[in-house]
């Protein structure tokens, strides 16, 4: 530190000035009981300066120059880059395969010769038209409930369930409602049924529907 050597011989110098003031006063003047105040506070302040400054001198003295040091970086590892081995890669060339021309197969054309059959006028003009398949109705009995059944074989048939399963049948062989009408007309004849009776109605009305 700049400075430190001029201060430590300033106090060398001050320090031997004090000392030799010090020792210049006769002990047994200061000690005994002739001193005044004066010259006791004025030995009291020339010690103390003097402490104060051997103590400032010990300090600098502790005080090295300050020196730059010089610090030494740890040397850096080298670090080895990895060499990357590229593997030769050998070519592949395949095989020239000569082209063999394949020979055309030439299939012969196959004309189907259909022969014409000629049917004999007579043959055609004699030809009759099929029959319109006939309509399948449903059931009359799927459009019965068990209260109807029983109201019509009380009320109709007096009570006669065969006479009614003979009806229903009848009215089930019957290919339109113009055929089942007139058999239920010789039911009505022969139970002398009151076409204007709810039952009546009810009946004709399921058995209409059949052939809706």
């Amino acid at each position: 530190m700049a400075g430190i050597k001029e201060t430590k011989d300033s106090l060398h110098k001050e320090l031997l000035e004090l000392y030799k003031r010090l020792t210049a006063v006769k002990p047994e003047e200061i000690f005994s009981g002739n001193s005044t105040k004066t010259q006791l506070q004025d030995f009291a302040v020339l010690a103390s300066s003097l402490s104060q400054k051997t103590e400032a001198l010990a300090y600098l003295s502790s005080v090295e120059e300050e020196k730059p040091q010089v610090v030494i970086a740890p040397p850096v590892p080298e670090i080895k880059t990895p060499e990357v081995v590229v593997p030769e890669i050998t070519p592949v060339v395949e095989p020239i395969v000569p082209t063999v021309p394949v020979p055309q197969i030439i299939i012969p054309e196959i004309v189907a010769v259909v022969e014409k059959t000629t049917l004999p006028i007579s043959s055609l003009e004699n030809k009759q038209p099929e029959p319109a398949p006939k309509k399948i109705f449903p059931d009359v009995k799927s459009f019965i409930g068990l209260n109807e059944k029983l109201m019509f074989i009380r009320s109709l048939f007096k009570g006669e369930g065969t006479d009614y399963e003979n009806a229903i049948a009848q009215v089930n062989n019957c290919a339109s409602y113009s055929e089942a009408e007139a058999v239920l007309q010789n039911f009505s004849s022969t139970y002398k049924w009151t076409q204007d009776a709810e039952p009546v109605q009810i009946f004709y009305s399921i058995v209409k529907r059949r052939f809706a």
